[in-house]
């Protein structure tokens, strides 16, 4: 698989302009920071770079791996500005350099059958400073500083990359002090993607154990059941919580099933019955039944 990089450029994500991705077949997606972060040029610099045995070396060390049928965050780029410093170096033989004006959809349906680094903020960009329909000259300015180096990456860090990290930490601080925070994009129901949450539905409903529980959130007939991976960066999660009249419930595995039987499910607390059957049939063949 050839080894694609994104970097030497700023990332960011607005969800009613971005929205999600979803992985094509023979394409994987490593993202070396949680969700809604930013990441700073020391780090994403020098991995830009680097070779590419190193890339694949660090694969493992990814915060999030996305792999075929996945939806995330559609993570977009911005070019760097005149004044954003660059680490030069040569481009490694084997790897290429994706930089900004593109979303991590456009990066994915472009390179197929290739592992591709993001190696650039994560950062959800701020309602006070851009509109939904604006798209922001330069995301770089624009972003949360949730600063978050990767020391893992590399066994050194120099007194630069330290003075940045303290430089960062104060401006988080000042930012926490000034006004309670910024004002982030408020979804609405409307702007829930189904298809994204079914796909995630799927996924869990996969990998879940005989006997075991996830919790999920039903507020109507959307039914979104919780990974538990802060760093997964399942989308909706801290949304659906936060809604008034959402319902919480458990889903468990009493079946998982094989080649003779679908496998049953059991479900606690839906406040909808038929929605729940619906929303777990669009995903699965097990059968669902209420307690």
């Amino acid at each position: 698989m050839a080894e694609v990089v994104v970097g030497q450029c700023h990332g960011g994500w607005v969800p009613s302009r971005d929205g999600f991705a979803t992985v094509p077949s023979g394409v994987k997606v490593f993202l070396y920071m949680d969700s809604l972060r930013t990441m700073s040029a020391y780090d994403a610099d020098r991995a830009a770079l680097a070779s590419a045995e190193f890339l694949r070396g660090i694969q493992d060390k990814a915060s999030q791996t996305h792999e075929a049928g996945i939806s995330f965050a559609n993570y977009s780029t911005t070019d760097l500005s005149p004044d954003d410093v660059v680490w030069q170096g040569p481009v490694q033989e084997g790897v290429e350099i994706v930089r900004g004006g593109q979303t991590i959809q456009q990066i994915m349906d472009d390179h197929p059958n290739s592992n591709i680094y993001w190696f650039a903020c994560q950062a959800l960009v701020m309602k006070s400073q851009v509109s939904k329909d604006e798209r922001p000259e330069d995301l770089g300015s624009q972003q949360l500083n949730t600063m978050q180096l990767r020391e893992d990456l590399f066994e050194e860090k120099s007194d630069g990359g330290a003075e940045a990290e303290d430089q960062a930490s104060e401006t988080e601080d000042e930012q926490e002090t000034e006004g309670g925070g910024p004002e982030l994009f408020q979804l609405t129901r409307a702007q829930i993607q189904g298809d994204v949450v079914d796909n995630w539905n799927q996924r869990i409903l996969k990998d879940l154990a005989e006997g075991a529980s996830k919790t999920f959130y039903q507020l109507d007939d959307l039914v979104l059941i919780d990974l538990d991976d802060a760093g997964a960066g399942q989308p909706y999660v801290n949304w659906i919580q936060a809604q008034p009249s959402v319902a919480k419930g458990t889903v468990t595995m009493t079946a998982k099933g094989g080649a003779f039987s679908a496998g049953a499910v059991t479900v606690q607390g839906a406040s909808n019955e038929g929605a729940f059957t619906a929303a777990v049939n669009r995903v699965s063949k097990k059968k669902v039944s209420f307690s």
